[in-house]
């Protein structure tokens, strides 16, 4: 398969990775807002803005790093995994 095409492929499934990630987002907000009352449901969303806010910090400054590097050797592969899974916790 050429570069160009495994590119592709790749960009497609992340395309339809988010997008799906998104739908489930979506359907999960809904239901909530189905079941909670409107105190409960304020109170939730303004746990999860912290949570999402706090995993858009982690994801993109650390694995940052990683895609940085021109040759990265199995040590910052390991201390990358190490340290997410530690913040992950």
């Amino acid at each position: 398969m050429s570069e160009r095409r495994r590119f592709s492929v790749g960009m497609a499934w992340m395309f339809a990775g988010n997008w799906v990630e998104q739908a489930c987002n979506f359907a999960i907000f809904v239901t909530l807002a189905r079941i909670l009352g409107a105190e409960a449901f304020g109170l939730a969303m303004m746990a999860m803005a912290f949570i999402v806010f706090a995993e858009f910090l982690v994801r993109e400054t650390i694995t940052e790093g990683l895609i940085q590097q021109h040759e990265v050797e199995p040590g910052h592969l390991d201390a990358t995994f190490w340290l997410l899974a530690l913040l992950s916790v």
